[in-house]
Order: C-alpha cells, then structure tokens, then sequence
C-alpha cells in the first residue's frame, strides 16, 4: 500500500510577524528569525501539537521518527527537546540540514523521502514551521490507511 495522510492541521498566531519572516532587503529577501524560537517551541507549539497528536489518538511512543523543517541548529534542538524522552532524536532532519541546508519549509520533503526509505511501520508526524509565525502539522501513514 501506497503512503496515506491522515490528517492536516496549521496554525498561525497572532502578533508574531517579528519572530520569523521576510524582509526585502538589498541583495533579495532577507529571513528575520527571532532567538525566542526555542521557548516558543516550548511554550506555544508543544501545546498546539499535543492537542493535534491527542485528535488522532496518537501519542509520542506510537510515532516513528518525525519528518521536521529544519529551520536551523536552534530550532532542532527545539523540537528534540520536545519529542524527548519518547522520541530519542530526529538524526533524518539532522542529517538533511547538514547536506542541504535550510530550503525552507519544502525541506520537511526531503526528510520524509529519507525516512520512507527505512521503511518505517508506525505513523510520522511531519511539522513545519515559518512566517507569520505559523506551524503545519500532518500525520502520514507509512503503509496506507489503517
């Protein structure tokens, strides 16, 4: 069976434009990124996760790896922090920051290619984050529709 989606959920908060976005600047655009991400990980987006793991009926333990948007070094070690002790690490995002770099939020993609390659049997939660300050959630079915 083909991978399925399971479920899609984003959210944008309010009054957060100045902890990530685009500024037009001489060379392009220029990415504004604030240094609170991780305590806003924290405080702000384990919540809106939790609530979309718990819709699901899905907890930590019941995931394979996740697929992550690798905004940068800060913003991984946001999200392992997260995922732990449940999820011991996210080495797939790691790995594919190292190579690629940061090619916004699409990256989350290249993450899920590498992980659907090990073949994993339980559910992936992809997460992206960007602009405005805005996350995206989905849940994917490795095997298909349960």
């Amino acid at each position: 069976m083909a991978p399925s989606f399971r479920a899609f959920d984003q959210k944008t908060w309010p009054d957060t434009r100045d902890m990530m976005g685009w500024e037009i600047g001489t060379t392009g655009f220029d990415l504004v990124l604030a240094r609170d991400i991780p305590t806003f990980v924290a405080r702000d987006f384990a919540p809106f996760c939790d609530a979309f793991l718990a819709a699901q009926d899905l907890r930590m333990p019941d995931l394979s790896e996740p697929a992550c948007h690798p905004g940068g070094g800060r913003v991984v070690e946001a999200l392992e922090a997260y995922f732990a002790p449940s999820i011991a690490g996210i080495p797939a995002t790691r790995d594919v920051l190292r190579q690629h770099g940061n090619m916004s939020s699409p990256t989350v993609l290249f993450v899920l290619e590498k992980l659907l390659a090990e073949k994993p049997d339980k559910p992936i939660l992809l997460t992206a984050l960007g602009p405005g300050f805005t996350a995206a959630l989905a849940i994917l079915d490795p095997q298909g529709a349960e």
